[in-house]
């Protein structure tokens, strides 16, 4: 601990430094980004009387002062409306409409990542989930892969068919990077952060390359990834 006044709630695994959530993942890559430093708290799946205060039981959760945000969605929109001088998470070209079409646009982009991309990637490093898990989490992360994601867990893994269905998730982003370096354009946005973040957290719970070295994401991933070099070397995960 360093004394912040910002501090930041973060799933942990076994070791305080794997995080294993691609929520937090994102917050932490945009409070990089805004250049905004921060004490992380790690936190397990079972300790939600930690989040008392907050009146829910998930993480991300920011203390910033005297305000607490919960949800990464609501913690981007308060970083760019408290800290509007800093490089943006959420931006347009000109005028209040392009910047609401952009963040619209980025929601479309979240909702991408959390429902088919975050979704993909579980069937493929589930089982590394819970073996780098803290001790007291394992039930409970066995229990809520099975019966609320409706995982498989024999079938996981690495296999030809689910690299190939994650191979078609991705393909849209393939394509809009055949135009520009980033989703976000000329510079990354929240939603590179998002996608950044479920790679960040397959890269702390599993081994399994998910990506060849020739495809364009590949390279996209290597880019965020030396953005954010200081977050991924201080933390604990595998190499890629």
């Amino acid at each position: 601990m360093t004394g912040n006044t910002r501090q930041l709630f973060e799933l942990a695994g076994a070791e305080d430094a794997r995080k294993t959530s691609p929520f937090c993942w994102r917050i932490r890559f945009a409070l990089r980004h805004k250049r905004l430093q921060f004490d992380s708290l790690p936190w397990r799946r079972v300790e939600k009387e930690r989040l008392s205060a907050t009146g829910q039981g998930k993480v991300p959760v920011l203390i910033d002062g005297d305000r607490t945000i919960h949800d990464s969605w609501q913690i981007a929109e308060y970083l760019d409306s408290q800290y509007p001088d800093l490089p943006l998470l959420f931006f347009g070209d000109t005028g209040k409409d392009k910047a609401r079409l952009t963040g619209q646009t980025i929601r479309f982009t979240v909702n991408w990542v959390d429902h088919s991309l975050i979704r993909a990637l579980r069937n493929i490093v589930s089982h590394g989930s819970i073996e780098v898990s803290a001790e007291k989490d394992k039930e409970f992360y066995t229990n809520k892969l099975q019966t609320v994601h409706g995982v498989d867990l024999p079938t996981v893994g690495g296999s030809d068919g689910h690299l190939s269905h994650l191979s078609g998730v991705l393909e849209p982003m393939r394509l809009t990077l055949q135009t520009q370096p980033y989703l976000g354009g000329s510079s990354p946005s929240y939603a590179d952060f998002a996608v950044a973040g479920a790679f960040a957290w397959a890269r702390s719970v599993s081994p399994i390359k998910l990506l060849e070295d020739s495809d364009p994401l590949y390279i996209w991933r290597a880019r965020m990834f030396d953005k954010f070099h200081h977050d991924l070397t201080e933390t604990t995960g595998y190499p890629l």
